[in-house]
C-alpha cells in the first residue's frame, strides 16, 4: 500500500483530525483490498482550491492498495498521479454526490446528494 502523506498534511481543506482519520482508514485498506479482491484508490482534489466546479476540478491519487489475493488491475504505483480522463466521471460522481462508486458505475444515474 502506498500513500501520499505530504499531500494530506498540506491540504488546507483537511484539519488534523481529518488527516488522522484518513490515515486510520488507509491502515485498513490492505485487508479490505484482499477481502474484496479489489484495487483501491483514494482520489483527492488536485488543486488547493479543490472545491471548484466540476469542469475545472481534477483529482490526484492519494492512496492505493492492491489485493494480494488476486491479480491487480493497476500493476504500477499511481500515488501522486492525476486521474485519467476515463475515470474522472466516476470520481466526480462520488465527490459531488457523496456516494460509493467503482469503475463499473460508469453511466449510472446520479443519486440525490447526501447532505
Amino acid at each position: 500500500m502506498s500513500h501520499f502523506g505530504e499531500r494530506l498534511s498540506s491540504n488546507r481543506h483537511l484539519g488534523e483530525d481529518d488527516v488522522e482519520w484518513l490515515h486510520a482508514l488507509m491502515g485498513d485498506w490492505q485487508l479490505i483490498a484482499d477481502l474484496s479482491y479489489s484495487d483501491l484508490v483514494l482520489w483527492g482534489p488536485h488543486t488547493p482550491e479543490g472545491y471548484v466546479s466540476a469542469e475545472g476540478r481534477s483529482y490526484v491519487a492519494l492512496s492505493q492498495a492492491r489485493p494480494s489475493t488476486t491479480q491487480t488491475i493497476i500493476p504500477r504505483d499511481i500515488v501522486g498521479d492525476r486521474i485519467r480522463a476515463d475515470l474522472k466521471a466516476v470520481v466526480e460522481r462520488a465527490w459531488t454526490y457523496r456516494v460509493e462508486t467503482n469503475s463499473s458505475d460508469q453511466g449510472q444515474p446520479y443519486p440525490q446528494r447526501r447532505g
